[in-house]
């Protein structure tokens, strides 16, 4: 059985563990799931962060300095390379329906939803999407198709197998899914960032029991005592009708804390 790690991809920071055990947010929506689950073997954390954010052109050179402290710590090529990407490089999106679409068009419908509701060229993108609830909702996501083809190319180069490429913020599904109550809850989703408490970039959902609702991301700026950001909450909350004695959960990014020490390195 080959041993399966895990590489987070945020914003500006890199890291590489252990895959833990399979989430329900992986089984709801995988991106290039290609194979059974295998347990992880003694693998080595390691993590670095660069001063400017991650893209196409300065993230295979970071990717290779990943690798520098697991030189002797295992085989690449007995590896799998499961993959989460931030919200620098990914997105989510709840595309409310109000008929029933048939599966031949629906990929189509989706195209056109990501160019009005993202303003983006949905090639750009890898998308997927699923059903959701007992509507005709859809989640959409994407992941930078860039920054994807870079990871496969990572992949290939070092005889890893790349099983799987998916946004982060999909594990707030599992929040909504695993949820006993049927009242509304709210989902703040941060991720770790480079001298600082967060990134800019939030994503926060509103669900009913395992029932999403409301899918919102958006540049809120970062300060020690997050005023921007519970601002940000308030308005999301009137907006969509939400209670005022509802269930706010923070949900911050797991930044890896079995890794070794951060580095830090120009890229």
């Amino acid at each position: 059985m080959r041993a399966r790690v895990l590489l987070k991809i945020s914003r500006n920071r890199l890291s590489m563990s252990p895959e833990p055990a399979a989430s329900l947010a992986a089984r709801l929506l995988p991106f290039y799931g290609r194979g059974k689950r295998t347990q992880a073997g003694p693998v080595q954390g390691s993590s670095l962060c660069s001063e400017a954010a991650f893209n196409a052109r300065n993230l295979p050179p970071a990717l290779e300095r990943l690798l520098t402290p697991q030189e002797g710590g295992f085989g690449l090529a007995d590896m799998e390379l499961a993959v989460q990407v931030g919200l620098t490089h990914s997105r989510l999106g709840l595309m409310r329906t109000s008929m029933a679409v048939a599966a031949t068009d629906r990929d189509e419908y989706v195209r056109a939803w990501i160019r009005q509701m993202w303003s983006i060229d949905p090639a750009s993108q890898i998308t997927r999407w699923a059903k959701v609830g007992r509507d005709q909702d859809l989640l959409v996501s994407g992941v930078d198709r860039a920054v994807f083809e870079c990871i496969d190319a990572f992949a290939s180069r070092t005889g890893m197998r790349f099983v799987s490429c998916r946004p982060a913020a999909l594990s707030m599904l599992e929040m909504h899914g695993s949820s006993a109550t049927s009242n509304d809850q709210l989902f703040v989703w941060t991720e770790p960032a480079h001298n600082a408490p967060r990134t800019e970039l939030v994503m926060l959902t509103h669900g009913r029991g395992d029932h999403l609702r409301a899918v919102w991301r958006g540049w809120i700026p970062a300060s020690e005592r997050d005023e921007a950001l519970a601002g940000a909450v308030a308005r999301f909350a009137a907006a969509h009708a939400i209670t005022p004695d509802v269930a706010i959960h923070q949900v911050h990014w797991d930044d890896c804390p079995d890794a070794s020490p951060v580095e830090t390195v120009a890229v």
